[in-house]
């Protein structure tokens, strides 16, 4: 394991990742979020999106990105273990009792010293109700950033 070392300092923490948009409704969302790494877009580890009422893994819209592997995962009704992994741009739609996310339209770039995951979420009709986006990351160190909420969105 390979970890990135910046040249003439300390490692610094990743930045709360931001979403975009802020707010919005219906069914159907097209977000994005951003993470970044002062250290590099490659020292990032992990991003993780929770989509909930309130902060709980449970019954929620969750996933994680493994940064390294291109890999994304929609976490199961438990708030652990998997409901379904792939790549972004795989032909295939990963899905929970509360969202589901068509891999064919999601994509991942990298912006300097910050990845952009562009996620195309469809909530299922258990699922209507305001919803709070939490988002978290975390560095191949272990340096990470706080759970914070970034969004709100209103499922109809």
């Amino acid at each position: 394991d390979r970890a990135v070392t910046p040249q003439g300092g300390t490692p610094e923490p990743p930045t709360t990742p931001v979403i975009a948009p802020a707010a919005g409704k219906g069914r159907t969302a097209v977000i994005e979020v951003s993470a970044a790494d002062p250290n590099g877009a490659r020292d990032l580890n992990l991003v993780q999106l929770l989509i909930n009422r309130e902060f709980n893994g449970v019954s929620a819209c969750y996933m994680s990105y493994e940064v390294a592997e291109g890999r994304l995962w929609l976490i199961a009704d438990a708030g652990s273990g998997s409901a379904g992994i792939g790549r972004p741009g795989e032909n295939k739609v990963i899905a929970n009792s509360q969202c589901s996310v068509a891999l064919d339209r999601a994509a991942v770039r990298t912006e300097g010293n910050q990845i952009v995951l562009q996620l195309p979420i469809e909530f299922k009709d258990s699922f209507i109700g305001t919803r709070r986006f939490f988002v978290y990351s975390i560095d191949r160190r272990g340096l990470r950033t706080e759970w914070q909420a970034r969004a709100e969105w209103t499922v109809r």
